[in-house]
């Protein structure tokens, strides 16, 4: 781990959030996905997905979309 210090403060180097696929159960590197099921305004499925499951669930006409990872 690499340490800066910034006026006099030691900082922690930033780190990458890892996020696992709720269905497959891989490691998602890059964006990941949010899939949404809803019915009658109940959400049925809201699942953090891959961008290969993302793909299944677009092709199954489920609503999906880019998560956005805004850092700052």
């Amino acid at each position: 781990m690499r340490i800066d210090f910034r006026d006099g403060i030691a900082l922690a180097a930033p780190f990458t959030m890892k996020f696992f696929c709720r269905h497959c159960d891989a490691t998602v590197l890059g964006v990941p996905y949010r899939v949404i099921s809803e019915e009658d305004g109940v959400i049925l499925l809201d699942m953090t997905v891959c961008r290969s499951c993302y793909i299944q669930a677009r092709a199954l006409g489920l609503g999906s979309e880019a998560i956005s990872l805004d850092t700052e």
